[in-house]
Parts: structure tokens; C-alpha cells; sequence
């Protein structure tokens, strides 16, 4: 048996919402809808950066969705499949 290399686990702050969906788009870690405390369906946006350790509010979607499954399509283009309502979306990131 050759050499292993181990690991290293670190934890980092919480997603905001339970249920979001998280992906990587140009370098940000992402996480999209979810549901809050009072299990509500969320439309937020999420990102996550490294350097301090936060997650910041990005935008509102102009819906609510849960269970979504998030596709990165391109630098600037995500699909979001919602198991919940079996909605499809395309969104295209401005700026």
C-alpha cells in the first residue's frame, strides 16, 4: 500500500436557508431558495465568500422554490429544475 494522503475537514457558516440548492458559478459558491424557520419557500440568493467567511444576500428570484437542482450552464447561465413545483428556469446573470 503506497502512502495516503489525508484529508483536511473545516467547518464554515451555515447556509441561511435549509433546502437550498448550491452550486459554483465563476469562483462563488452559490445557494438558491430553500425554505426558512417556518418552512417557508424562500426566492433568495445567496453568496458565499471564502476570504470572510459570510454568506451575503444577492438578489430575490421572482419565485419561491424548493428542492431545486441548480445546473451551471455557462459563466453567466444557470438552470434551475424545482422538484417541487417541476418548474424549469433558465437564468442569465447581468453584469
Amino acid at each position: 500500500a503506497g502512502d495516503k494522503q489525508k484529508s483536511t475537514w473545516r467547518k464554515l457558516p451555515d447556509v441561511p436557508y435549509r433546502g437550498s440548492s448550491a452550486c459554483v458559478m465563476d469562483g462563488v459558491l452559490l445557494a438558491i431558495g430553500g425554505w426558512d424557520d417556518a418552512y417557508k419557500a424562500t426566492s433568495a440568493i445567496f453568496a458565499f465568500h471564502l476570504a470572510d467567511q459570510k454568506w451575503q444576500h444577492v438578489e430575490d428570484m421572482p419565485f419561491e422554490c424548493t428542492f431545486v437542482d441548480t445546473l451551471v450552464l455557462s459563466e453567466k447561465t444557470l438552470l434551475l429544475v424545482d422538484g417541487g413545483s417541476r418548474k424549469v428556469t433558465r437564468i442569465t446573470v447581468e453584469g
